[in-house]
């Protein structure tokens, strides 16, 4: 054999919300993909498939434009309507990073296809799109910021390059 291809396979863990299993190469003649997307089992769609395979064969000949319009029509059902509910984020502007990560750490995945609403806590606000808006700036800016040593620059270099730190 002269090709190899990943495998992975998902085995049955202890917390629903974190998947385990192992990775390995396999001939490419022995491989498979499941190239099926089933929406998750709470919801409207009760765990039915969204896109089989006969689907992807039918929109591989298909013009860009419509590719994109079926795309985008494919991701509209992976979400959740608005009376399903939506995911409410509270933190503390203090404790931003260490609030949004337990918050979004703690996110099952159907709760990670909802529509995120955001409170800083001890604060009036409705999120109608700006507290959203705000809370992905501040924590992206958080999340970069080398003084949180989560990445270390590079030094001697004019330009900014960042690498994940180690430690």
């Amino acid at each position: 054999h002269s090709a190899y291809v990943r495998k992975l396979a998902f085995l049955e863990g202890n917390d629903p919300r974190m998947r385990t299993g192992y990775l390995s190469l396999v001939p490419a003649s022995e491989a498979a993909v499941d190239s099926r997307v089933v929406a998750g089992t709470s919801g409207t769609h009760g765990g039915r498939e969204i896109v089989g395979y006969a689907d992807l064969a039918a929109a591989q000949g298909r013009r860009y434009e419509d590719k994109a319009r079926w795309f985008q029509d494919v991701c509209a059902r992976l979400t959740n309507d608005w009376n399903e509910g939506h995911m409410r984020i509270n933190v503390r502007r203090p404790y931003l990073l260490q609030d949004s990560m337990s918050a979004v750490m703690s996110l099952g995945r159907d709760d990670l296809r909802k529509i995120w609403r955001f409170e800083f806590m001890g604060e009036a606000g409705i999120d109608a799109g700006g507290l959203a808006r705000e809370w992905f700036h501040l924590v992206t800016e958080q999340i970069f910021d080398p003084d949180n040593g989560l990445w270390m620059s590079s030094s001697g270099s004019q330009q900014m390059y960042m690498r994940i730190n180690p430690a």
